[in-house]
């Protein structure tokens, strides 16, 4: 869940981010371009939009995803699926 804070010790969730997958497996945050990523048992990995809280994408994948990461200096985004295929996207640059 993403949750976003309305006082000092309040906080309200946003969007509920589990809702996308049947089981959540992994996820990653890029705070330079503002997404999370996260993977699922289904072998989908869906792209958020932090600022807008909306889903920038879907990516489908054969295998259960068990690691996701963003590059910390270029705009790239490593994904594993448990039969140990690495796939790398393209994030936006801005």
């Amino acid at each position: 869940m993403i949750y976003e804070r309305d006082s000092e010790s309040q906080f309200q969730i946003i969007r509920d981010i589990r809702e996308s997958h049947e089981e959540l497996t992994c996820a990653a945050v890029s705070v330079r371009y503002c997404l999370l990523a996260t993977g699922g048992q289904d072998g989908v990995v869906n792209v958020w939009d932090l600022e807008k809280f909306t889903m920038e994408a879907v990516i489908v994948l054969e295998r259960r995803i068990v690691g996701v990461a963003f590059s910390p200096i270029h705009p790239v985004m490593m994904v594993v699926e448990e039969n140990g295929v690495v796939n790398f996207f393209y994030v936006r640059p801005y």
